[in-house]
């Protein structure tokens, strides 16, 4: 008698904080070839690939440096300052050296630390936002 029962922690609570609720490796990226000419040269552009390892389930999904800035204003217009507290910060853009493979490599491993960070922030690790960027639905 007098026995308490406490229900399993769920969620974020589970992990205390250690664990994140999903955990994205950056893989390597690949060029591509867009359809627009730019001075007469076809444009480039760098896919990142990254593979999601969420609830049990590891899928990939490919990004572009721009589909990373439009993402973050998103999260601007959607979170306070204090929810997106302790996120990296978005690499910046370079357009002269977006193509080298030494900045890709520094712009790929920075881009993991970025999601990552946000899967720490626990109201954006588990908003419709952040799910749609990492393309959660779709792999359900």
């Amino acid at each position: 008698p007098g026995e308490m029962v406490t229900p399993p922690l769920q969620g974020v609570a589970a992990f205390g904080h250690i664990a994140p609720p999903v955990v994205v490796y950056a893989k390597t990226p690949s060029q591509q070839r867009g359809d627009r000419a730019l001075m007469c040269f076809p444009s480039e552009y760098t896919e990142y690939v990254f593979c999601v390892n969420a609830a049990g389930r590891k899928w990939d999904i490919s990004k572009r440096f721009k589909d990373f800035l439009k993402f973050e204003t998103k999260l601007e217009k959607n979170f306070s300052e204090e929810a997106l507290l302790g996120r990296e910060p978005v690499p910046e853009k370079n357009f002269f050296l977006s193509n080298s493979p030494s900045f890709v490599e520094h712009r790929r491993w920075r881009l993991e630390m970025y999601i990552n960070s946000l899967a720490h922030c626990p109201v954006v690790a588990h908003s419709d936002l952040f799910k749609d960027f990492l393309e959660y639905a779709e792999k359900g």
